[in-house]
This record gives structure tokens, C-alpha cells and sequence, in this order.
């Protein structure tokens, strides 16, 4: 399966076109290249007032040769809105069935707000916990998963947090914690902002 990932520009608002992001990973987090998909926005009436759906003749949906395309879309009036996005194919060719899943959002006059979505955490990274708690993988192969979450924003560290450090400094008890986070005893959100915080506060160096 594939992750997909929305985002754009905060700094832009309303009654001018903002530019959307739309990037596509497979399971091990790496960008898949000549996606085809489809996308749509509605307003907070339910009403859908964009939709791009690309405009070949022998495919339906846009096709996102490197793995990332980005769309520039006018959004009329500040409030919330809903993007749609649809798998349709990939290498020229429909699926049989798309898939598809939405997304809220909420445009201001230059909001810093961005789309709203749970964190996306790819299963890999958290087999990966599980993998480590257990002495499966080494440890520099949990921290190069966590570095992947701090790349894709899943994770907010500042420039002047991360450093690089021997992987043996790694306290005991954020190995157990990720070996209850692979088994759902932790929830992704309480998880992500632990390790979010021992970065901060320099318990773990990435």
C-alpha cells in the first residue's frame, strides 16, 4: 500500500490560489514515483467547488511522475473546507478500484493553521520500535526511523535540538516505551510527543 501526504503553505490565505503539496510513499517510506490520482475540494456546505481529475485521454487522473506534484488551487473565502484525494493508477494504468480518503482544513487571511490530519505514522516505523525493544534491529536502525518521522514533520524538531551521538547513550526506558507503543499499549500521539520531548531536552540526540 501507499501513504499519501497533503500539505501547503500556511502563509497563504484566501481569495488567492495556494499551492498544495501531494506526495506518495510506499511502506518503507520511500517516494513512489508515476502515482496517478485524482482530487477535490468542498466547502463547509458540503459543496465541492475544484476537482482535477488530470487530463489525459487514455488514463484517468493526474500523473505525479516523481512521487511529489503540487497543485495551485483558489480558495474563495476563509473557513472550512475538506480536500478529497483519490487513487486512481499508477505507470499509465487505472486501478480496477481507486481509493480514496478527505481531509479537513481551515484557510484564514495568511493562516498559519495547516491541514489537519492525525500523525501518519508508516506501520514500519513502529514495527521497527517493536524490533529494537526487543534486540531484533541495532539501534542506530530505531533512531534513522525516527529521523524519517523528524523529515516528514510527523515529528517537530528545531534546527538547534538535533545532533548526532553514539546510539549507546539511548536510556533503557525509551527502549521499553517503544516496545509498548508496537504493542498499542501507548497511543501514537503520546508516543510521538515523549520523543519529541527527549529531544528537546537532549535524553535523545538524533
Amino acid at each position: 500500500g501507499y501513504t499519501a501526504k497533503v500539505s501547503w503553505n500556511a502563509a497563504h490565505g484566501s481569495g488567492a490560489k495556494i499551492p498544495f503539496s501531494f506526495s506518495f510513499y510506499d511502506v518503507a517510506g520511500n517516494p513512489v514515483r508515476d502515482v496517478l490520482f485524482a482530487y477535490s475540494m468542498i466547502d463547509d456546505s458540503g459543496k465541492e467547488f475544484w476537482s482535477n481529475i488530470g487530463s489525459s485521454q487514455s488514463h484517468l487522473g493526474i500523473l505525479s511522475s516523481s512521487g511529489t506534484s503540487q497543485e495551485s488551487v483558489l480558495i474563495p473565502s476563509n473557513g472550512n473546507y475538506q480536500i478529497k484525494l483519490i487513487l486512481t493508477g499508477e505507470n499509465a494504468q487505472n486501478y480496477e478500484s481507486f481509493y480514496s480518503a478527505q481531509s479537513e482544513f481551515s484557510v484564514g487571511s495568511g493562516s498559519e493553521q495547516p491541514v489537519k490530519k492525525s500523525a501518519a505514522v508508516p506501520g514500519w516505523v513502529k514495527n521497527n520500535a517493536g524490533w529494537w525493544a526487543d534486540g531484533t534491529i541495532a539501534d542506530s536502525e530505531f533512531l534513522s526511523a525516527i529521523k524519517h518521522l523528524i523529515k516528514e514533520e510527523i515529528i517537530i524538531v528545531s534546527q538547534s535540538q538535533g545532533s548526532t551521538t553514539n546510539s549507546d547513550e539511548i536510556p533503557l526506558w525509551i527502549k521499553n516505551n517503544a516496545g509498548w507503543w508496537s504493542q498499542g499499549q501507548i497511543d501514537d500521539e503520546s508516543f510521538l510527543q515523549g520523543i519529541q520531548f527527549m529531544i528537546k531536552e537532549g535524553i535523545l540526540r538524533i
